[in-house]
């Protein structure tokens, strides 16, 4: 527990058969959370990371880092704010991040 507990997930928008989800795995734990979701706002973005953190948290982690790909920059504000305090990397215009494609 000391050793991973400080948690960094890469999440992406999977989409199946007409559906979406919201994917995030976590690097150490390698645990892969999904969330279905009817739209890909800012709010339902925001939501889903506030449920994946607090599922964490509930088992005593600390969510620090998350990588995405471009579309979540919008979330950097909300995200670095004081009551979430976790840092975003996103990674470049067109390019993924092999660790969740790998995932989906």
């Amino acid at each position: 527990m000391d050793r991973y507990r400080n948690v960094t997930f890469f999440v992406d928008i999977m989409h199946t058969n007409g559906v979406s989800f919201f994917v995030a795995i976590s690097r150490h734990i390698k645990h892969v959370s999904i969330i279905p979701i009817r739209k890909r706002n800012h709010d339902t973005m925001l939501s889903c990371v506030d449920k994946v953190k607090a599922a964490y948290e509930h088992r005593g982690f600390k969510v620090k880092r998350l990588f995405m790909d471009n579309t979540f920059e919008c979330l950097r504000d909300d995200l670095q704010g004081s009551n979430r305090n976790i840092d975003l990397y996103c990674v470049a215009a067109d390019e993924h991040d092999p660790n969740i494609e790998r995932c989906i």
